[in-house]
């Protein structure tokens, strides 16, 4: 599975805003709303070099693959496992506690939450 660390390194490079990403990278903002919910079902190659060069970064710093073995096909709503992170997930892997607690609510529009 495919995993999408956008959020993550345009929080690194100082991009807060989905639109500031779009302009800058001049990428359609449907893109990169699709990418940061994880909801694209594909990307040029055109638009990661976009991304990168506007990012200052390699596509390995925007997408990480991860193999599917060891997750547990869904047998119940309840035990189904959301296959992508939300950027709290991320930020606490990354050693990075306070990006979550400052920027997933930037993001996502989630209520913000005290540290």
């Amino acid at each position: 599975m495919i995993t999408f660390k956008l959020p993550i390194i345009a929080s690194l490079r100082g991009y807060y805003k989905q639109k500031e990403i779009a302009e800058g990278a001049g990428l359609h903002p449907n893109i990169i709303s699709a990418i940061y919910r994880g909801t694209v079902r594909r990307l040029d190659i055109e638009t990661l070099d976009k991304l990168c060069a506007f990012l200052r970064c390699n596509i390995q710093d925007i997408l990480e693959y991860a193999s599917d073995e060891g997750i547990n096909e869904k047998t119940d709503d309840k035990e189904t496992i959301d296959p992508i992170y939300t950027i709290y997930e991320i930020a606490e892997e990354s050693g990075i506690s306070d990006l979550a607690t400052n920027i997933d609510h930037y993001l996502y529009g989630l209520p913000k939450r005290c540290p």
